[in-house]
C-alpha cells in the first residue's frame, strides 16, 4: 500500500473499491494484454467466501469487474487465493467462469503472485516467481480491472494484501521473478488502492 511494514486487511465483510465505471473507462485501463500482481496472507481456503450471495463464490482478493457494464463483450480478471490454491475468474454479465485452477497446498505465509495475459490469450499464474499454471483462452476481450480489492458480492476476501500493481504489459518470467525478489525498477502503471485514484507517475528503470 505504499507504506513499509504496513498492508492491507480484510475481516471477509467488507472490500476497498478501486473507482466506478467512468473512472475505469477515463483511465483506460489495460485490456487484452497485461499484468497484475500482489502479495496476499490468507489462513482462509480459496472456497471461502465469508459474506455472499451468487455462483463462482470464493476467497476473492482481486475481484473481477463486471466487463459487460464497461463494454459489450468485455470480462474482467480476478483471482480467489488461499492456503490451498488459487482460482483466476473472467466476469462479464451472467458469465463468470474459472479459467485457470491451481489446487496445491500453498500455506498461510506471505505469498507473491502474478497473472500475465498477452493478445487475449491463456492466462499464466506465477507463484512466488515461479510458473505453476497455464488457463484456458475465451473468446472474450480481457480487463485489468479489480471491482475492489478484498471481493465482492461473489465473495469477501478474508486475509491482507499488499503491493497490487497493474501492468499495461504481458511481464516476462524474468521480470515476474525480479518483481517477486523485490526488483522496484520495472516501468509501472498501477493503482493506488487508498483512494481509488490512479497513478501513472510509475517507476523508472
Amino acid at each position: 500500500n505504499g507504506n513499509a511494514n504496513s498492508a492491507y486487511l480484510f475481516d471477509g465483510s467488507k472490500a476497498q473499491r478501486l473507482g466506478n465505471v467512468d473512472e475505469v473507462q477515463r483511465m483506460n485501463a489495460p485490456r487484452s494484454t497485461f499484468t497484475f500482481a500482489l502479495w496476499f496472507q490468507t489462513e482462509a481456503s480459496y472456497a471461502d467466501y465469508g459474506a455472499g450471495w451468487a455462483w463462482n463464490l470464493g476467497n476473492y482478493a482481486f475481484a473481477p469487474i463486471n466487463g459487460d457494464v464497461i463494454e459489450s463483450g468485455l470480462a474482467g480478471l480476478g483471482v480467489k487465493v488461499g492456503r490451498d490454491g488459487i482460482e483466476v475468474v473472467e466476469h462479464s454479465g451472467y458469465y463468470m467462469p474459472t479459467v485457470l485452477s491451481y489446487h496445491k497446498t500453498i500455506g498461510a505465509a506471505w505469498n507473491h503472485l502474478a497473472v500475465t495475459i498477452e493478445n487475449d490469450g491463456k492466462p499464466i499464474l506465477y507463484l512466488n516467481g515461479v510458473k505453476v499454471g497455464e488457463g484456458e483462452k475465451t473468446d472474450r476481450v480481457k480487463c485489468a480491472w479489480a471491482d475492489a480489492v478484498g471481493g465482492f458480492d461473489w465473495g469477501y476476501y478474508t486475509g491482507k494484501v499488499d503491493d497490487l500493481c497493474i501492468y499495461n504489459r504481458a511481464l516476462s518470467a524474468e521480470e515476474v521473478k525480479a518483481l517477486y525478489e523485490g526488483d522496484d525498477a520495472l516501468e509501472t502503471w498501477y493503482v493506488n488502492g487508498t483512494s481509488g485514484s490512479d497513478d501513472y507517475s510509475g517507476k523508472s528503470p
